[in-house]
Formats: structure tokens, C-alpha cells, sequence
């Protein structure tokens, strides 16, 4: 699985972060303690599983920034056979959405059938 593109919007520490037409390959990230290395790392992981290592015993309502009251994910990336992207929301009320959608916009799977689809194309889990 290659990464090609990360959104996330109220979530942990950022209001908003954008990362774009990632290169393939390995990226590393440098910074001091406090950057936000570790999660974007986070951001990844809820993207893709709706899940972080932080919010694993607790609440995912856990991820959303203090400063408002829903969080926004997207997530951007390439296997073998194709492109897709997995759109996640999870508000303070307890909403909570998932959609998986391939390379041409159409609907893969929604709320807990994402997690079952995403296993089948990248061949891992949590």
C-alpha cells in the first residue's frame, strides 16, 4: 500500500493538515518532541482503521481537536488493481461515518463494511 494523500481536519492537534501528491518511497518525518510527528502517524492509522494507538482503550471521539466538535479524515492510496480513498467523521455526539470509494468516485463500502474491505485490499488490519 503507497500513501498518496492525507487529510485531516480537527483532529488531535491539528485544526487542519493537507499533505498531497505524496512521492512513493519512504518519508521521513524529523522535528522536536511536540511537532506532531507522532500524530500524523495517528492520523494515518484513524484514516484508514477509525482507530489510533491513543484512542484504542477509550472513546474515538478522543481524536477530535478540543477546539470543535467533529473531526475529519481522508486518506488517499494505491495497490495493486487501483487507487482509493477512505473518508472518516466522528463527532462529540457520537456519529460516527466511514465510506470507502475506489479510483473513479464510486461507493465501495460504508460504515463497518470499510473495515472488512480494507483488509481484503491492503491485507491488514488494526
Amino acid at each position: 500500500m503507497i500513501v498518496r494523500s492525507l487529510m485531516a481536519e480537527g483532529f488531535m492537534r491539528y485544526q487542519r493538515i493537507e499533505l498531497n501528491d505524496l512521492p512513493t518511497g519512504v518519508i521521513a518525518l524529523v522535528g522536536d518532541n511536540e511537532a506532531g510527528k507522532t500524530t500524523l502517524g495517528e492520523a494515518v492509522a484513524f484514516a484508514l482503521f477509525g482507530r489510533t494507538i491513543r484512542t484504542e482503550d477509550t472513546d474515538p471521539t478522543q481524536a477530535i481537536n478540543w477546539d470543535v466538535d467533529v473531526c475529519r479524515t481522508q486518506i488517499g492510496f494505491e495497490v495493486p488493481g487501483g487507487l482509493y480513498k477512505v473518508e472518516r467523521l466522528v463527532a462529540r455526539t457520537g456519529e460516527f461515518e466511514a465510506r470507502l470509494f475506489d479510483g473513479e468516485g464510486n461507493l465501495v463500502a460504508e460504515g463497518a463494511r470499510v473495515n472488512e474491505a480494507l483488509v481484503r485490499l491492503i491485507g491488514f488490519d488494526f
